[in-house]
């Protein structure tokens, strides 16, 4: 195992809730208070538990898999073709993702701050980032996002404290038995996020102590669900569900109203701060995943090989895939959900059934 690259539990867990907790507040929140409503804040704690079998079994695959990685498995169980087109399947999705994450990044930069400024120039400056840090290793990434974590937690534990005593609780209420629909419904998107976890599986073969997997994995579960529901709260409870489903950024929108020793701007700031960083971890740590299936697809013994030829396709696809906000929300709702679904459920439960039939697992 290359030394660079190895990573323990609970730094991989800690990247799982930078991952999620942070890129996908824009994307969430919206969509939970268009289908929740005022129920919209129970949706997160449905989610959670809709996705714990899902998670019991990606537990179960890593203690299967042992010291090999999700990419060696799929070829031993479906056999090398099937295998392969797996895993290139894999590697076309984490290629979308990439420039998906990338570009939002870009339109959150020159929406609220930035706004007179071509977006091209920060989907450039992050590249750059992501490339540099690809070349350190997977270990560099590990290590600085547990000080991420810590510098993120308490921006975001500042905004909540100053922002809940101001939500009104008649914009989160009534909730009632005709909200389980709804309610469900919208979990189930959650789940589809939370369907990100498979990525990891793919460094399972990174990890130094896999057999505390399973505990290291509920507790970050746990903890992104709590945050998600409060993350959904505040800003219904600040504006109402109806404003909250319209608005690109909710999250930096109720941050505005956060005075902190009466300077604004440094809240403001802080804020765009932390979703930049999660924007960085999410966009560094799928192109760690694409590099390293093109290299076991294509057999190479050095990932970073394809390095810059991936960052500069990444940009091209990052243009390419909308041209505003609205465009990427709905490629997010109508695509990206769906298929997160089938790459995250569809495939890993047919992986278990297989391997079961085949005795591989």
């Amino acid at each position: 195992m290359n030394e660079k690259n190895t990573l323990s539990v609970r730094q991989m867990f800690v990247l799982f809730l930078l991952f999620l907790g942070v890129p996908s507040l824009p994307l969430l929140v919206p969509e939970a208070a268009h289908i929740g409503k005022t129920a919209s804040w129970l949706i997160p704690l449905a989610g959670g538990l809709l996705f714990l079998p899902l998670f019991f079994l990606y537990g179960y695959l890593v203690r299967r898999m042992g010291e090999r990685g999700l990419s060696e498995v799929f070829c031993q169980v479906f056999g090398k073709p099937v295998g392969m087109a797996v895993n290139i399947l894999y590697l076309l999705w984490g290629t979308l993702l990439c420039a998906f994450y990338l570009r939002q990044f870009g339109e959150r930069i020159i929406t609220t701050i930035f706004t007179e400024t071509s977006i091209a120039v920060f989907l450039v400056v992050m590249l750059f980032a992501v490339l540099y840090t690809v070349k350190l290793g997977l270990k560099s990434i590990a290590r600085a996002g547990t000080l991420f974590f810590f510098a993120i937690v308490v921006v975001y534990a500042i905004c909540y404290g100053a922002l809940s005593q101001s939500v009104e609780t008649k914009n989160l209420t009534p909730v009632s038995w005709q909200d389980t629909l709804p309610v469900l419904g919208g979990g189930v998107i959650i789940t589809a996020v939370l369907c990100y976890m498979v990525i990891f599986l793919f460094f399972s073969d990174n990890l130094r102590d896999r057999h505390r997997f399973q505990k290291g994995g509920l507790i970050a579960v746990g903890i992104l669900s709590a945050f998600l529901v409060l993350a959904v709260a505040i800003p219904v409870g600040l504006f109402g569900h109806e404003a909250v489903s319209k608005m690109s950024f909710p999250f930096f929108a109720a941050a505005k109203s956060v005075s902190l020793f009466g300077t604004i701007e440094r809240v403001e700031a802080a804020v765009v701060a932390a979703l930049t960083v999660g924007d960085f971890v999410i966009v560094t740590l799928l192109a760690f995943l694409c590099l390293k299936l093109t290299s076991f697809v294509s057999g190479a013994h050095k990932p970073n090989a394809y390095a810059n030829v991936f960052v500069i396709l990444v940009f091209v696809l990052s243009l390419a895939i909308g041209s505003n906000t609205l465009e990427l929300r709905r490629l997010y709702t109508q695509l990206i959900l769906p298929v997160n679904l089938v790459m995250g459920v569809g495939i890993p439960i047919l992986l278990l059934l297989t391997g079961k039939l085949r005795k591989k697992l």
